[in-house]
C-alpha cells in the first residue's frame, strides 16, 4: 500500500498514523510505503497494490502494473478519471462525507463575510482607514441571512451539512437532489431533482454550489442561469471549478446582476494572475480550502481503515466510484 500526495501535504498521512497503519496492516501481509520519505513515488507505484493518495498520471499509471484500488483522500476525483484508468479494473474509492463539516461552515463563512462585509473591512484595516461609513454606504448594503432563502445545488453530504447550519441561522433552505423520496435532510424546506435548476435560482437569495465535476455538470451555471437568478443574489462554489462558466459569471457580477460570490474553486487552478476575479471587491476566493482541517485524518482514517479492512476481506468496499459517471 503506498501512500501519498505529491502536491498539498494536507492529503499526507501524518507519520503517527503511517506507523500504526504499518504495524496493523502490515500483521495482515500489506506492506505500507510512505512516500517520499521510504521510496520515490514513480517507483513506489511500480510495486503498489493500493494507493491512498493522488498523483496518478497516464504516463505513471502505465507503469503502475500491480494497481488494483485507489482511495482518494478527497471527494473530487475528476483528475484520476483519464481514459487509461476508466477503462481499467483499478477500482477507484473517495472520501465522500469526510469533508461535510469544514466545507459547510466554510460556506457559511463566506457569506456571512460577505453580507456584514468583513472581508471589505478588513482591505480598509490594511489600508489604515477607518471606515465605518464607507461600510455603510457601499453597494450592497449590510444586511443579514436570517429569513432568506439558501438553495443548495446537490443535497449530498456537505450540502446536508450546510442546510443543517443555515436553518439554525433561520434560512429558509430548498435544494436540488438526484434521488428524490424519503425524508427531506434536516433542516430543508424543499427538494427538488436535478432538472429544476431554474425554479431554484429564481427562489435564491444564496445559492451554494456543491456538485461534482462530471460531463453533466459541466458549465452548468452558465449565461441562462445566471439570468435565471433572483436580482441582488449571492453564489458560492464549493463543488468544482468547471460547473461554472467563468466569463459569464464575470458579466453576470460586472453588470450587478449578482451581489456577490465566494469561489472556493475555479475552472483553473491557480486561477491565472490575469482573472478580474482577484480585483472585484464583491468577490472571495479562498483557493481550494474549503476542506481542509486539523481535523481531516481524524475522521478519514475510519473510513480508509474499514476500507482496508474491507479489501483485505474481499468485501465490498465503501464510497465506490462510479467511474464512467465521474462520482
Amino acid at each position: 500500500m503506498h501512500i501519498h500526495h505529491p502536491e498539498m501535504t494536507l492529503w499526507n498521512a501524518p507519520a503517527d498514523l503511517i506507523g500504526a497503519w504499518q504495524q496493523r496492516f502490515g500483521a495482515r501481509g500489506l506492506r505500507v510505503l510512505a512516500a517520499p520519505h521510504e521510496i520515490g513515488f514513480a517507483d513506489g507505484m511500480r510495486e503498489a497494490e493500493v494507493l491512498v493518495g493522488h498523483g496518478v498520471t497516464p504516463e505513471i499509471f502505465r507503469s503502475a502494473s500491480q494497481l488494483r484500488w485507489i482511495q482518494a483522500p478527497s471527494a473530487g476525483v475528476g483528475h484520476l478519471l483519464f481514459p487509461e484508468l476508466v477503462a481499467s479494473p483499478v477500482i477507484l474509492t473517495n472520501a465522500r462525507g469526510v469533508h461535510a463539516e469544514p466545507m459547510a461552515e466554510h460556506v457559511m463563512a463566506m457569506m456571512l463575510a460577505l453580507v456584514r462585509k468583513i472581508h471589505r473591512a478588513r482591505d480598509y484595516q490594511g489600508a489604515g482607514q477607518w471606515a465605518q461609513d464607507e461600510l455603510w454606504k457601499e453597494v450592497p448594503l449590510l444586511d443579514e441571512i436570517g429569513g432568506r432563502t439558501l438553495g443548495i445545488v446537490g443535497l449530498g453530504a456537505i450540502g446536508q451539512a450546510l442546510a443543517f447550519r443555515a436553518h439554525a441561522f433561520g434560512m429558509r433552505v430548498i435544494g436540488l437532489r438526484r434521488h428524490m423520496g424519503g425524508e427531506l435532510p434536516l433542516g430543508v424546506h424543499q427538494a427538488r431533482g436535478p432538472d429544476q435548476l431554474a425554479w431554484l435560482l429564481s427562489q435564491s437569495d444564496f445559492v451554494a454550489n456543491c456538485l461534482p465535476s462530471t460531463p453533466k455538470t459541466k458549465h452548468l451555471f452558465d449565461r441562462a442561469a445566471f439570468a435565471a437568478m433572483k436580482p441582488g443574489a449571492y453564489l458560492f462554489n464549493v463543488g468544482r471549478g468547471t460547473t461554472i462558466d467563468e466569463d459569464a459569471l464575470i458579466a453576470a457580477l460586472q453588470a450587478g446582476r449578482l451581489a456577490g460570490a465566494g469561489l472556493d474553486v475555479t475552472d483553473e487552478e491557480p486561477l491565472p494572475a490575469s482573472s478580474p476575479l482577484y480585483r472585484m471587491p464583491q468577490v472571495l476566493l479562498t483557493f481550494h480550502i474549503a476542506g481542509a482541517s486539523r481535523r481531516f485524518w481524524d475522521r478519514a482514517a475510519h473510513l480508509f481503515e474499514d476500507n482496508v479492512e474491507r479489501y483485505l476481506d474481499g468485501r465490498p468496499l465503501l464510497n465506490l466510484v462510479d467511474k464512467k459517471e465521474g462520482y
